[in-house]
């Protein structure tokens, strides 16, 4: 079995003449390899799969960019009593 990886993106309509996101969503579920995560948004959808599957499915879309999803850790704000010596 071999270890494939899988990437989260954020596909983003950029023209207004661009193919309706309604379809964008449908041809990539019914491709191998990629679902739609979230599609509430009308002009963005999260998208996982193969990163090069991705980007075929970007050249296919009209009017549609990849932006990779990046995730940032929210900081410790609790307040910390620091011991004396």
């Amino acid at each position: 079995m071999q270890d494939v990886s899988h990437s989260r993106v954020i596909l983003r309509r950029l023209k207004q003449d661009a193919t309706p996101s309604a379809q964008a969503a449908s041809l990539i579920d019914n491709a191998a390899g990629m679902v739609v995560l979230d599609k509430r948004n009308p002009s963005m959808l999260l998208v996982e799969g193969q990163p090069e599957l991705i980007s075929a499915m970007v050249q296919r879309l009209n009017g549609w960019s990849a932006f990779p999803l990046a995730t940032v850790e929210r900081p410790d704000t609790r307040v910390r009593i620091v011991p004396t010596v």
